[in-house]
């Protein structure tokens, strides 16, 4: 769901390990040591805001729900079997479905897909 790489591009900091926080059932959020063993609890909407943030930043724009993602942006793309893109006026929607089990999750995959093919 979320990788170190991509930790690492949003926060800016260089993770060493990270882990679910299994006690904020109702809050989740990471506990993330980065650096020389500082530790961070993140929120995980928190993270989702910053992820989008961040690729709005790179020049994509995220849509999501439950059954897809979308990044929105004005450049082409080659693009793998598993995707698919719409050209709309001057912008590009890069769209893929899935069954995602919240919003976040949607937020995560797109911008793991940004990581590994523009990044």
């Amino acid at each position: 769901m979320i990788s170190k790489k991509l930790l690492n591009e949003v926060l800016n900091i260089k993770v060493i390990n990270f882990e679910k926080d299994l006690e904020g059932e109702f809050n989740p959020c990471l506990q993330i040591e980065y650096n020389n063993g500082c530790m961070l609890l993140l929120n995980l909407y928190e993270l989702a805001y910053l992820c989008k943030k961040w690729a709005l930043k790179k020049g994509f724009n995220i849509l999501t729900n439950l059954n897809a993602y979308y990044i929105k942006t004005n450049e082409s793309f080659d693009l793998k079997f598993d995707f698919k893109i719409e050209k709309l006026k001057d912008n590009y929607y890069i769209y893929a479905s899935g069954n995602y089990n919240t919003e976040n999750e949607a937020i995560f995959k797109a911008c793991e897909w940004l990581i590994k093919n523009k990044y």
